[in-house]
């Protein structure tokens, strides 16, 4: 079975989360799970709390230091 790599995960959630705003359709977007071993933004696997490269996009996106659709937090 092919993984898809942390690296390559994170820049899904930022295309996912830039593709669904730009509908005009989508008010809001949740992201499953923020801690869980091996796929929630926080790893939290071997009792060690480490924020994944998705951690770090969406915290990116929320803030508004990447525009989505030309548009920042303030509009």
């Amino acid at each position: 079975m092919e993984q898809v790599s942390e690296d390559e995960a994170a820049t899904y959630l930022k295309e996912y989360c830039q593709i669904a705003y730009r509908t005009g359709m989508v008010e809001r977007v949740y992201w499953w799970q923020l801690l869980h071993p091996g796929f929630g933004l926080i790893d939290s696997r071997d009792g060690v709390l480490r924020r994944r490269p998705t951690f770090h996009a969406f915290r990116r996106l929320i803030s508004g230091e990447n525009a989505i659709a030309g548009r920042t937090s303030a509009d």
